[in-house]
């Protein structure tokens, strides 16, 4: 965009006054309070508003400068719109009497007040899945064929044990979604068997949280109380392991702006790496990036019909399950051509290679300095792609950028003990920033 320079107030006076003085030599338009003057400046005020409107229409015509409405209306031309909040939802686990319901559009509430409501009525049920068991040290570890949907201090009853310190009714702890423990008092037991009954009831109830945005998301084991109780159902119910997940902040400008940018620089078609970009970014207000990987690429971990499609997320988490189901049968639904096999689509998590930075000494070492560093690292860390390595030139650089907001104080010199030359990132691996320590 070519810059439009417009004069001040001033500037504008003062050629207004020169080219009254040129016409009419004899008038003076300089004279303090003269009248001649006093039409002048108002002329100039209104010329000048005239400058300033047409300036703010030069800027709002151009996506890396426009703004609000405007920047939405060129975000349209090209497909692109700006991403609301979201809510969360998944699925709570409660126990009970076997056989009662917890109803549809129950309100329940986490310890920060959001509230969730479930979306269908959910019964007691009893499980009773076939498991393995290993017992060592008094803990006995269970592992199921499938998610188990329990929460830490559910009731399990183990029966067909041939070692009977195996068999009866316990509390569990859970490790996984497909992983539980229970203790034993026979601690000298050291065992392992197969094939045996694990018994269990509860409801798995989905539910949604009635506010939107980013906070609303809830880790596997966190804990939901319904607000009004009901009979014979237990008040307090547990976030399964795959957690509550979909809930995004309202997408920043910025944000918004950066995919623009990145439509009008990449031509789609139906199918192409930069389409599957752009439409995944344009449903899922919590992703932050999209890299797509298919035999045209570079690399050589994607088969002949095959594409992989690594999603990161604005809260720098990984995908839940749900989340990458969700992504699929976006794509299966709205993108896949006819002749794609929806079995070679692939959305995955990148794997995390994380990178601590130790530093012997920085000059000057100030608070505000070291916060300027991490601000720098975490910015580039934010931007790395999967699959490529973060070099030694562009950590270095990023710190060597650091200036001191208080002071506008550039770093002057710095000592790293660790990382030291590039950062090696494997297939499918992304860099991912860790822990600063300072002298």
């Amino acid at each position: 965009m070519t810059d439009i320079t417009t004069p001040t107030r001033e500037e504008t006076f003062n050629k207004l006054a020169n080219d009254v003085k040129t016409q009419s030599p004899e008038s003076n338009p300089f004279k303090t309070n003269s009248l001649l003057k006093s039409l002048l400046q108002a002329i100039t005020g209104r010329i000048y508003s005239f400058y300033q409107v047409f300036f703010s229409i030069q800027k709002q015509n151009f996506s890396s400068t426009a703004t609000g409405i405007w920047l939405e209306r060129i975000g349209a031309r090209v497909g692109i719109f700006k991403l609301p909040a979201t809510q969360s939802k998944g699925f709570v686990s409660f126990t009970g009497t076997l056989g009662e319901s917890v109803p549809a559009n129950t309100e329940c509430n986490d310890t920060a007040g959001n509230v969730y409501k479930t979306q269908a009525l959910s019964t007691i049920a009893q499980y009773t899945p076939s498991v393995d068991v290993v017992a060592l040290n008094g803990i006995v570890t269970v592992t199921f064929s499938s998610a188990h949907l329990l929460g830490n201090g559910f009731e399990i009853t183990i029966s067909g044990a041939t070692a009977s310190d195996l068999n009866g009714t316990f509390n569990c702890q859970v490790v996984d979604e497909d992983t539980i423990t229970y203790e034993i008092d026979n601690i000298g037991l050291s065992t392992s068997e197969n094939g045996l009954t694990c018994t269990y009831e509860l409801a798995s109830v989905e539910v949604q949280s009635e506010s939107f945005g980013i906070l609303t998301n809830k880790l596997g084991g966190d804990i939901l109380t319904i607000t009004t109780p009901i009979p014979l159902i237990d008040s307090e119910g547990t976030v399964q392991q795959s957690g509550l997940s979909g809930g995004g902040d309202a997408e920043l400008e910025e944000e918004f702006r950066s995919r623009i940018v990145f439509r009008e620089q990449n031509p789609i078609n139906s199918f192409n790496n930069a389409r599957i970009k752009i439409e995944i970014q344009n449903e899922f207000v919590y992703i932050r990036d999209v890299f797509v990987f298919n035999p045209e690429t570079p690399f050589d971990f994607v088969e002949a019909g095959q594409v992989k499609i690594f999603c990161t997320k604005k809260d720098g988490t990984i995908m839940s399950a749900g989340e990458i189901t969700d992504i699929q049968n976006f794509l299966k639904d709205n993108l896949a051509e006819a002749h794609t096999y929806v079995g070679d689509i692939f959305v995955l998590n990148p794997t995390f290679i994380t990178t601590n930075f130790t530093f012997s000494s920085i000059t000057p070492d100030t608070a505000n300095m070291r916060q300027a560093i991490e601000d720098n690292l975490t910015d580039l860390f934010n931007n790395a792609v999967v699959s490529d390595n973060i070099t030694e030139v562009e950590y270095n650089r990023a710190i060597s950028n650091s200036i001191d907001p208080a002071t506008l104080t550039q770093i002057s010199d710095f000592t790293l003990t660790t990382p030291t030359g590039d950062i090696i990132i494997g297939n499918g691996e992304i860099a991912k920033l860790g822990t600063l320590s300072f002298p």
